[in-house]
């Protein structure tokens, strides 16, 4: 959680920088919002903070961060343990196809994401890690030329037959 708010301050440096270098050409997208996360592990939540940007008409590439909020407890034999998600990030290449006249899109994105976990049994902690490819989908639906909203889910495959799911939803500003 301390490696979230220096990371999450560079995004939004980056964010600034680059919509005041692309001001206006509706070519950059941010979106906030909230993931879903499922595995076998347990089921997860996220607040996920995104910035893509799109130099041709269907193509594009955007990058990710996510840190946890909703931990789960589990329990092994007699033990419990809470699990949560320390930090997610990723980068992406995208394809979208526009539908409407205000930039609403259909997409798929492929690239690679890790997700770094904490595991706390009373005063025993442990870190874990999902890393890999991340493909998946969505829709990007835009409620004026400026606003809209992101539905998308997103697998991600590591090694050794792990796995996660995430569904994701967000307020979508591009600019």
């Amino acid at each position: 959680m301390r490696q979230f708010f220096p990371i999450l301050g560079g995004i939004a440096a980056t964010m600034l920088l680059a919509s005041a270098a692309h001001a206006g050409d509706g070519k950059s997208r941010a979106s906030f919002g909230y993931t879903h996360y499922d595995s076998t592990g347990g089921e997860l939540g996220m607040i996920t903070a995104r910035y893509g940007y799109q130099p041709y008409k269907y193509i594009g590439i955007e990058g990710e961060l996510s840190t946890g909020i909703v931990d789960e407890t589990v329990t092994v034999g007699t033990q419990t343990a809470d699990i949560g998600v320390d930090i997610a990030y990723g980068l992406y290449s995208t394809v979208q196809v526009p539908f409407d006249r205000l930039g609403s899109n259909v997409f798929v994105r492929a690239g690679y994401q890790e997700i770094h976990f904490d595991l706390e049994s009373g005063a025993t902690t442990a870190e874990g890690e999902l890393k890999g490819l991340g493909y998946g989908g969505g829709l990007n639906v835009m409620f004026t030329v400026h606003h809209g909203l992101r539905m998308e889910y997103t697998r991600v495959e590591g090694e050794d037959d792990e796995n996660a799911d995430t569904y994701s939803l967000s307020y979508v500003l591009r600019f």
